[in-house]
């Protein structure tokens, strides 16, 4: 499925870190693991054995200027996919 349909799954994942300064930016610091979630619930989004873990951080109005994942997807054929999402957004 990738990233592109994950946003809500994401946003369920996430716990609160605290507040940071990030890219020009206040923001909340916020973690992201998908292994917190209910094993079935990211059986059904991910499939069975996989995972998104990483960072964000966000603005008060939920722009993020910030985020680092990590994305392990077990396939049905027994391979593994592997991506690295990164975005940085800085203020001028």
């Amino acid at each position: 499925m990738g990233l592109a349909g994950s946003g809500g799954f994401i946003r369920e994942s996430a716990v609160r870190e605290g507040s940071e300064k990030m890219n020009g930016y206040d923001t909340t610091k916020y973690s992201v693991d998908t292994t917190r979630l209910d094993a079935s619930q990211t059986s059904i989004m991910l499939g069975a054995g996989s995972f998104i873990k990483g960072t964000a951080w966000v603005t008060s109005d939920g722009c993020p200027v910030k985020m680092t994942l990590d994305e392990e997807l077990h396939q049905s054929d027994g391979s593994v996919a592997k991506v690295h999402y990164q975005e940085d957004i800085v203020k001028k």
